[in-house]
């Protein structure tokens, strides 16, 4: 099986049409519930940001920054073209997490449904109804999942090259893209024998130059935009900005009592974002040691190192995300499953490897508990009527002064 060939042919195929159709009638489920206004946390800043071209609190999100200014060119007002934004990405991420299972050499129908759990989970889908930078942070993510089995189902350099460069986009939108590290690392590692010099210089040198967007956060500081947050156009700044300094004091900081006491809240996490039908991607993950029924067209079929690739991606995943955010203090923790949210939708897929005949359950199976999915979870997200950020504000506001007042401060250097 080549990966190149194999993207070729899902171009041609109507398996790739369908998968459009089926992120469209996503994208129409995020419109409908999508935030019409502000939100709360950080929402308001960083529409303004993307808006006035400010710079947003640590690690000042660039990527997030330029492409939240292209919507609000065309959408108005800001708030609602950073929400809408929010909901594209998701459905682009979805996509990638598609074309990542037929890699995986999961079949189409399969991959397509099995991909539909990801943005109809809460986690997923919460991110997606308001101005957030988590979605945009999937996208990427799963882009680069994707060309990274493309290069280790083909060996062709130009897969990780693409690979390291877009994986490198990631972090200048959210240090997130760590928790993949663990699972990125364990990839290349059982495929060595791919790697020669050349290629590994290129594709660390992709990666660096994927960073080279962080300079705008030094030039657009030093304009002193509306909204400048720590000012990082001095080196200092610039490296504690960067680095998110003043949020290390919520890392690590958790006694293991605290920890322990936290896992079941995991846990409760992981279970809403489903509800019960958490139990098709636990069968699957048990599908995935199993033998594929299918595949005339992979080689890789049944091999057990296809299947360490599946379960290794799956368990280090897990494992990281779990213990990063358990030792992350911060009341939104939810976004930071996501990982754990996708390897969800990658397990699902496994459905497939046990319920073997006849050919149309398995499919039946997982369409069911999408739709199960929507209905579990459109309440629960619909955010189409919620206001309360905006009235907030204006309440805030309308109070008389000196009953309420709004401070606002400036840098004074």
């Amino acid at each position: 099986f080549q990966a190149e060939d194999g993207i070729r042919d899902v171009e041609r195929s109507r398996g790739l049409g369908d998968v459009y159709k089926r992120q469209g009638i996503t994208l129409g489920i995020y419109i409908m519930t999508l935030c019409p206004t502000v939100w709360l946390s950080d929402c308001g800043e960083l529409a303004s940001v993307c808006y006035t071209m400010g710079i947003a609190h640590p690690t000042g999100y660039p990527l997030y920054t330029l492409l939240g200014k292209i919507f609000t060119i065309f959408i108005s007002p800001p708030v609602l073209a950073t929400n809408f934004m929010s909901a594209f990405f998701s459905a682009v991420a979805v996509i990638f997490l598609f074309l990542t299972l037929l890699q995986l050499d999961f079949p189409k129908l399969i991959s397509a449904i099995s991909a539909l759990l990801l943005p109809l989970g809460k986690i997923m889908w919460d991110c997606s109804v308001s101005t957030e930078v988590y979605s945009l942070s999937s996208a990427i993510i799963w882009a680069s999942i994707f060309f990274l089995f493309c290069w280790k189902n083909t060996a062709k350099p130009k897969y990780l090259i693409l690979f390291a460069y877009i994986y490198g986009l990631s972090f200048a939108n959210h240090i997130g893209a760590i928790l993949w590290l663990p699972a990125i690392i364990f990839i290349i590692a059982s495929n060595l024998r791919k790697l020669n010099f050349k290629v590994i210089l290129s594709s660390a040198l992709s990666f660096l130059l994927a960073w080279t967007i962080y300079i705008y956060l030094p030039v657009r500081s030093v304009q002193s935009p509306l909204l400048n947050w720590g000012a990082p156009h001095t080196l200092t700044r610039f490296f504690c900005h960067l680095t998110a300094w003043q949020y290390r004091v919520w890392m690590f900081s958790r006694p293991i009592s605290e920890i322990w006491n936290s896992i079941g809240d995991m846990f409760q996490i992981i279970l809403a974002n489903l509800g019960w039908i958490i139990i098709i991607p636990a069968l699957g993950f048990i599908g995935l040691f199993f033998t594929p029924r299918n595949n005339s067209h992979n080689s890789y079929s049944g091999d057990n190192k296809r299947k360490l690739t599946l379960i290794g991606l799956v368990l280090s995943i897990f494992i990281f995300d779990a213990f990063y955010s358990l030792n992350y203090v911060i009341p939104d923790i939810e976004p930071y499953y996501l990982p754990i949210a996708g390897i969800m939708a990658i397990c699902s897929a496994g459905i497939w490897n046990i319920f073997r005949k006849p050919r149309w359950l398995s499919p039946v199976i997982l369409t069911i508990s999408a739709i199960i999915a929507l209905i579990y979870n459109f309440s629960r997200c619909d955010q189409s009527d919620n206001y309360s950020g905006r009235e907030y504000a204006e309440n805030v506001l309308n109070i008389p002064l000196p009953v309420s007042y709004t401070h606002l401060t400036l840098p004074t250097n």
